[in-house]
């Protein structure tokens, strides 16, 4: 109640002043005074004095401050103004409910000032963040601790920011202090590796014990993987009734998973979900696919590819037979061999498969592109058959024919994907991306 009974007490205060403010303790009174005028401020000086002599109050002469505001370019002279034949203080800044008012009407002093608050309390959202506090903690603490700071009464002053703050020489030592200290925080958080097996012919790695010990700010975050997770939730539980559905009894056909995946996704099945077994539709999707130039024209088979003309023969529509179709440029390979040693995961538990596999296309009359021939290796033997729609069953032929379209998948994620990823990403980019987390400090 205090405030309050002390605002009801100093109600009449300045009551016949038109341009006055009055905050608890803290009045401020302006008087705008036109040329060949002269100021009565002293005269309203005088009556704040006599009302606290009224009132049984006393004013502090060291806490009154006098502030001119002049935009001509001949500067006015004013006597100063008197409290108990006491000159009161005339400044070039002051402080009015928060704001730092300057007599040239720049906001460079009020933005150091907030600079400098705002900036010890961010040190202390970097400690939070540092101690791994989550995305909705850091959000929270910056919303009530730091952004009041800096957005408090923002409607007067953020206008000007770019006309003044730029030309001050003052304008960016807290700016600047502040981001020496995180760069001295970040120097020694951040630190290259001196492990010679990675540095050779490396641009160098990031030192740490562990993924967890890495600074957060270049970790994959606790966000992205939730919201990995939220993603395949579905699958992840499709995969669980599939388990379940596996033990109570076989599948009898494709359809049945059809029937278990399809609920998971949200949108209607695609096109190529009715044409995929299609022999068309394979070839369509090396031609449309997202690596077309693995395909070659075959001039001659590869010694390890050894194709029959009586494998393939009654699949050539022309009534050509295989040598004749590769004369005449109607005959195409694809040979993931660059796959072949790649390392896979061999636990007891999780093993996974890669084959540097091979296929034969041929090219139909009507420019239809169909898979002729799969070899799902290097080196031809009983224990690596030539695999064709003739001589196979269809599930053999179709199991075939996936295994090949993975070695596709595999070759663009090793030879493609990894490849942008080391020449862009590391080579490029990381690297100067890690050299400013340890050494930028940035000033206005």
């Amino acid at each position: 109640m205090g405030p309050v009974l002390f605002l009801v007490m100093i109600n009449d205060l300045l009551d016949e002043w038109p341009d006055r403010w009055k905050c608890v303790d803290d009045s401020t009174a302006t008087e705008s005074v036109m040329v060949d005028c002269s100021s009565n401020l002293q005269d309203l000086v005088d009556y704040i004095y006599n009302w606290t002599v009224t009132n049984n109050m006393k004013l502090n002469v060291t806490k009154c401050k006098e502030m001119i505001l002049d935009f001509g370019r001949v500067k006015r002279s004013f006597p100063a103004l008197l409290i108990e034949n006491t000159e009161v203080e005339r400044v070039n800044s002051a402080q009015i409910l928060g704001v730092t008012i300057q007599t040239k009407m720049n906001w460079n002093e009020h933005v150091n000032k907030i600079v400098k608050k705002s900036g010890k309390r961010l040190y202390m959202l970097r400690l939070l963040k540092r101690a791994n506090a989550d995305t909705r903690m850091l959000s929270i603490a910056f919303t009530t601790i730091i952004r009041p700071v800096l957005e408090y009464a923002c409607q007067v002053w953020h206008f000007n920011i770019p006309a003044f703050l730029p030309n001050s020489k003052d304008s960016g030592k807290a700016i600047t202090e502040q981001r020496k200290k995180e760069v001295s925080e970040n120097r020694k958080a951040y630190k290259w590796g001196t492990d010679a097996r990675y540095t050779q012919d490396l641009p160098g790695f990031v030192e740490a014990k562990n993924p967890h010990s890495l600074p957060k700010d270049v970790r994959f975050t606790d966000e992205a993987t939730l919201s990995l997770f939220r993603a395949g939730l579905k699958d992840f539980t499709n995969l669980g009734l599939s388990h379940i559905f596996d033990i109570c009894d076989s599948w009898d056909s494709l359809e049945d998973f059809r029937h278990l995946i399809t609920p998971a996704i949200d949108t209607d099945l695609p096109h190529a979900a009715e044409y995929w077994r299609d022999d068309v539709w394979f070839g369509a999707q090396f031609l449309n696919g997202s690596n077309p130039e693995v395909i070659r024209k075959c001039e001659k088979l590869p010694v390890n590819f050894p194709v029959k003309n009586k494998t393939v023969d009654k699949l050539l529509d022309r009534g050509y037979n295989l040598d004749k179709a590769i004369t005449n440029g109607l005959i195409f390979l694809v040979d993931y061999k660059i796959l072949e040693g790649v390392a896979t995961m061999n636990k007891p538990k999780d093993k996974r498969y890669i084959t540097a596999a091979m296929g034969l296309f041929y090219l139909r009359k009507n420019d239809d592109m169909v898979p002729i021939a799969i070899q799902l290796g290097q080196q031809p033997g009983e224990s690596n058959p030539i695999w064709t729609p003739l001589q196979d069953t269809e599930w053999d032929w179709l199991m075939a024919k996936l295994w090949l379209r993975c070695a596709d998948t595999q070759y663009h994620q090793v030879n493609v994907i990894s490849t942008q990823n080391l020449l862009i990403s590391l080579l490029q980019y990381k690297w100067f991306y890690y050299e400013k987390w340890q050494n930028a400090v940035f000033s206005s």
